[in-house]
């Protein structure tokens, strides 16, 4: 009876390690998911824009899951736009459901010297592949591929000039009248314009400065007016403005920030223009 019993033992052990390692086979057969939610533009202007890519990821373990780093490329029509890698230090907890955000940022005017053919104002395809790598405690590290296409903007400032000026009434006390200004959409995707600042020089004299709160929408490619009271009193120039003003034609610098929404997001445009209006009385 005693000789059996290192027999029975033994195939104890074993049969406990088997199931250990059953237990440990089964555990990791489920791996990991990753899927992207949602792709959102953040911090967008002229010169750059970040892509926000919200990525839910699914932890089948009973231990947290650490997410380690991200490895990223972006392409349009097989040219590269953007690729890299970036550290991370997150962790999905045990047996759930986690949504990470994972900002790409881009470079705009880099884009326009690096892709052939690029202009600013164009809408062009992308297509993104991303490495999510989670570092499974017992197992090692483990890649979850993500992919996903959509449509970057490469915005392109607002043309601004004067189309006409038509004074209502002028004195050595007040000048009134009303600007027109012409707008030009130069981009692929339409926008309204929600308000904007300027200062104003007629004949080499700064007159006035304000700010509009307008709402004026504009599709690709069109350009709309925008009817802009004004009023200033012709300080030091006096009569010589006055005189210059009576003609048929003014010297104007017209300079400011336009307020946009675009589809993508708000964006603050410099506009500076100089040149000849009509004006009437």
């Amino acid at each position: 009876m005693r000789r059996r019993l290192p027999v029975v033992i033994c195939a104890l052990v074993l049969s406990g390690c088997s199931g250990v390692m059953d237990s440990i086979k089964s555990t990791f057969e489920e791996r990991p998911t990753a899927a992207i939610q949602e792709v959102r533009f953040a911090d967008f202007d002229l010169s750059s824009m970040t892509l926000d890519f919200l990525v839910e990821v699914t932890n089948p373990y009973t231990f947290d899951l650490p997410v380690v780093g991200l490895e990223y490329a972006l392409r349009t029509n097989e040219q590269p736009l953007l690729d890299g890698s970036s550290d991370l230090d997150e962790s999905i907890p045990s047996q759930g459901v986690k949504t990470l955000s994972l900002p790409l940022r881009v470079d705009l005017p880099g884009l326009l010297d690096t892709v052939t053919g690029l202009r600013p104002g164009q809408v062009i395809p992308y297509d993104a592949e991303l490495g999510l790598n989670v570092d499974v405690p017992g197992a090692g590290p483990m890649g979850l591929p993500l992919t996903r296409s959509g449509q970057l903007p490469i915005p392109a400032p607002p043309e601004v000039s004067i189309a006409t000026i038509d004074w209502e009434s002028m004195s050595l006390t007040e000048v009134r009248g009303t600007l027109t200004l012409e707008v030009t959409n130069p981009n692929e995707f339409a926008f309204t314009l929600k308000s904007f600042d300027y200062e104003l020089s007629l004949a080499g004299h700064s007159v006035v400065q304000g700010e509009v709160a307008r709402s004026k929408w504009l599709s690709a490619g069109h350009k709309g007016q925008i009817p802009v009271p004004v009023s200033f009193y012709p300080g030091d120039a006096g009569a010589a403005l006055l005189g210059m003003l009576g003609g048929t034609q003014v010297d104007y610098v017209l300079a400011g920030n336009l307020d946009i929404e675009t589809p993508y997001g708000m964006i603050k445009a410099p506009f500076d223009r100089s040149g000849r209006a009509a004006q009437t009385r």
